[in-house]
Parts: structure tokens; sequence; C-alpha cells
């Protein structure tokens, strides 16, 4: 365990832990201030958690909320070579016990640090993060939220979903290569189907991973960070989990009309 400063005085700190057979070392992000505190489980793109997928538990842990960044690939990664990479995500989507296991062991951290209210977390996922965060919540898992920015939307367990108990955000680009418009179609029946109470926010014009601004200067055909609808994505982000994990009085009066 190593402990780290960061601004608006938060604390992280990198927890060593198990789950799935593999070892894995996650980031912990404190704000400042005195708990119990709603909390934030993230789940990184598909390449691994780098540097930059650890400083988005302190991106939240700034707007109060306690943030782990869970590791799901352990010593997998980083990836020698994109085959690589596949070979585990194709790996990951074929073994739901797995990935729900590792998303098991981040929630626990988080449920039993004594500045987190329990009852008051959600889960973010990037890329293949988004499908393992909503794949976890197929299990009925105690998650008030459940966001996918530009999630791979093909479920491992799609009849599960009718078990989801939080709400689902989603933002994805209309002219992302993988995550289809057919993708996004099957998904919101999915969910409506399920009776989860979910919504879609598509950004024209945008390609895949475009949150991540540590790609800014290497687009490619199908990856491109995107700032306008990263900024627009991170206030709907927050918004959204101030009214699920009432920090927000007016969202339930939002919520109580139907």
């Amino acid at each position: 365990m190593s402990n780290t400063g960061s601004g608006a005085g938060v604390t992280t700190e990198e927890l060593r832990y198990r789950a799935a057979g593999l070892d894995l070392e996650g980031t912990l992000a404190l704000p400042a201030g005195e708990g119990p505190m709603p909390a934030v489980l993230i789940a990184h793109e598909g390449g691994g958690l780098d540097r930059y997928q650890r400083e988005r538990a302190a991106r939240f842990a700034e707007q109060g909320f306690v943030a782990f960044a869970l590791d799901y690939h352990g010593p997998h990664a980083p990836f020698p070579t994109q085959d690589a990479m596949v070979e585990r995500r194709n790996a990951l989507l074929a073994d739901p016990f797995a990935v729900r296991s590792l998303v098991h062991a981040g929630h626990d951290i988080l449920r039993g640090h004594d500045r987190v209210d329990a009852g008051r977390i959600a889960a973010v996922g990037y890329c293949l993060g988004g499908a393992i965060v909503l794949e976890y919540a197929r299990t009925g898992a105690d998650l008030r939220g459940i966001v996918g920015l530009h999630p791979a939307l093909t479920p491992i367990s799609p009849a599960d979903s009718l078990r989801i108990v939080g709400e689902v955000l989603i933002h994805v680009g209309s002219d992302d290569p993988l995550v289809t418009a057919e993708d996004r179609h099957a998904f919101e029946a999915e969910m409506s189907a399920a009776g989860v109470r979910w919504e879609m926010h598509v950004h024209g014009g945008v390609r895949h991973s475009y949150t991540n601004e540590s790609i800014a200067d290497r687009p490619s055909a199908a990856l491109a960070y995107d700032e306008r609808a990263a900024r627009h994505t991170w206030s709907s982000v927050l918004a959204f989990l101030d009214c699920v994990l009432d920090r927000s009085a007016s969202c339930h009066d939002d919520r109580s009309v139907d």
C-alpha cells in the first residue's frame, strides 16, 4: 500500500487485493471531510489500469465521492500486443463468474471502508469496464446507479438484467465502430424489457474512447478524444450521481412524477 497526495485535499492510496485467482492493485481516492460519504466504483478501459485510469479516482474524489478504481486485469496488463488484449477481453466476456467476482471484490473494498455510506454506491465503467459493471449489476448488486461510458454493450448474461436494481446511464458516440447502432438498439430493448430505468446519450460524429484525453494526440479511425463530448459527459455523469446518490433534493421531486 502506498499513499500520495492529490488536489483539493484528496488523498490516494494503492491497495493490493486478490480476486478471481489474480493479484490485483487498485487506487482508492478519499476526499477531504468526514464520512460517511457516497462512493463511486470505477472500472478502467480495456487496456488496463494505467496512470491515467488511476487518476480518474482522484477526479471523482475532488467532487466529494470516495472512489475506488478497481483492477480487472492484474498481471495480464500491460499487454505486449493488441492481440493479447483482445484475447483477454474475449476471455472475460466468456466468463461471467470471473467478471462478477472481479467487480464484487472492488465493491467490497468500498462497502467496508469507514468513510463510505455503503447504501450510496454507484459504478462507472469505461469501454470494456462499462460491460463489466453492467454485468455485475445483473447480479442484483446494491448499486444505486450504473454508468457506462463508450461501453461494450453486448451483454454476457442478458436474461439477468431483470435483477438490475439501480438506474443506468449510457454515453456513446454515434461513430463508435465498437458499439454499433444495432448494439445500442438491442441494449435499449433489453433494458426496457427488464423494467430498468435507463437513459442513453448518443454524441453525433464521436468515436470510441472519446473521454480519454490521453489519446488526444494519437487518434485513429476507431478511437479519438472529443473535448466537447467529454465535457458534456462529465457534467451529465456528475448530475446523475448527485441524483441517484441523494446529493440533490430536487432529483427526488423529478423522480416522483411518472
